[in-house]
């Protein structure tokens, strides 16, 4: 199982375009960078509202923080959409980029140290 995370690691700096021959994944599926992230937002609706579902039923949701997390979304959303007209495409690019690669070497570092 732990020979699988460097591959997984190494495919998400592949895939970010620092092949330097995609740029980026926008570009792989001929969409916009604006386009690419709104997709990405309704698979991480999708799939968080399935997550809800299943664990509403099983009872395992802690309220308070809950609630913190939807007034911090909301917040976000409104701030995030504010300056996401006044950018171009290439700076919201890179700040994806940017975030992308600062998870996964956060997540790299927890797994190996």
């Amino acid at each position: 199982m732990t020979n699988m995370y460097p591959s997984l690691f190494f495919m998400t700096f592949f895939d970010l375009g620092l092949d330097n021959k995609s740029h980026g994944s926008g570009q792989i599926y001929k969409l916009s960078i604006k386009q690419a992230i709104g997709s990405s937002l309704v698979i991480c609706f999708l799939l968080s509202f399935g997550s809800l579902i299943i664990k509403l039923s099983f009872d395992t949701i802690q309220w308070k923080y809950g609630v913190i997390l939807i007034f911090g979304g909301i917040l976000g959303a409104q701030i995030g959409g504010r300056i996401s007209k006044k950018l171009n495409s290439i700076v919201l690019k890179r700040i994806a980029a940017y975030s992308i690669i600062l998870v996964s070497v956060k997540l790299f570092y927890d797994l190996f140290f």
